[in-house]
């Protein structure tokens, strides 16, 4: 597979798509009281678990970012229910 640089994308959408298809790992993040408090992950659906088991103990919403060398974009937000 042939990596290709952010500039040659046409959208940010695009950038984001390929950053979470062919992220070096994820973070997660919740924000309590000014604080951020995270973990990284190396595959999607550990830091989706992850997010979700915190955002039932913590009932705060959790972020996940993806992020491949220098690169990273968001790639959703799990809120509580």
């Amino acid at each position: 597979m042939t990596t290709r640089r952010p500039t040659d994308f046409k959208t940010s959408e695009e950038r984001s798509q390929w950053i979470t298809d062919n992220a070096d790992y994820y973070t997660t993040f919740v924000i309590i009281n000014r604080k951020k408090y995270g973990d990284t992950y190396t595959t999607l659906e550990k830091a989706e678990k992850a997010a979700h088991a915190a955002c039932g103990t913590l009932h705060k919403p959790v972020m996940i970012y993806a992020a491949k060398g220098v690169e990273s974009t968001w790639v959703k937000t799990i809120q509580p229910t």
